[in-house]
This record gives C-alpha cells, structure tokens and sequence, in this order.
C-alpha cells in the first residue's frame, strides 16, 4: 500500500545514510488516535496529511511514535530535517516499539 511505499523509500534512504529515520513531526498528521504505550513509548495511528503528501510522499494510514513526544524525555532519538519537521531513529527505539511501526 502506499505507507508501505513511501516507508520503504524512506528508510531506504535512511540506511544509506547510516541512519533509520522517518518523519514522525505530529504536523504532519490528521486523525491521530492513542492506540497504547509499549515499554514507556506511546503508540498512535494516523493518516498522513497534504503537507506530509507534498514534502515527503507519504499518504494513508501509518502507525507509529510522535516525535514532539520523545524529545521530552528520549531527544537522542529525535532529529530535525532539512524541512523543519521532526524525525525520529527507529533504530534507536526498543524492537518491540519498532515492530509498531506500519501501515495498513
């Protein structure tokens, strides 16, 4: 599907980049719902909004961190794009907190 799309090119260009990023900035989505927290990180579903379509390719629904979140208590995961929006280093992030991250 088309998360899966734009996710795969994502972290694609992230791990040729040495690092595991994907745009988590919540200004980038519409319809956020907690879904639960897994090992201290809040998990939320979304669907991805214009700005995200237009800047970054990404559109539908995703599941996932906020990035504004973590920089509160984890800011090493979380870095600032070119764009000014915020991403945050899946990598950085407990495995079963990874395995949170999807589209539908």
């Amino acid at each position: 599907d088309s998360f899966q799309t734009s996710f795969g090119q994502t972290m694609g260009r992230g791990i040729a980049g040495g690092v595991m990023g994907m745009m988590s900035d919540y200004r980038l989505k519409d319809k956020l719902k907690f879904i639960e927290t897994v090992d201290g990180f809040n998990i939320y579903e979304w669907e991805w909004n214009n700005i995200a379509k237009d800047l970054f390719n990404y559109s539908g629904k995703a599941r996932g961190v906020i990035a504004q979140e973590l920089l509160q208590h984890h800011s090493d995961k979380v870095r600032h794009h070119k764009s000014n929006y915020l991403m945050v280093d899946y990598t950085k992030l407990p495995i079963s907190v990874q395995s949170q991250v999807k589209g539908y």
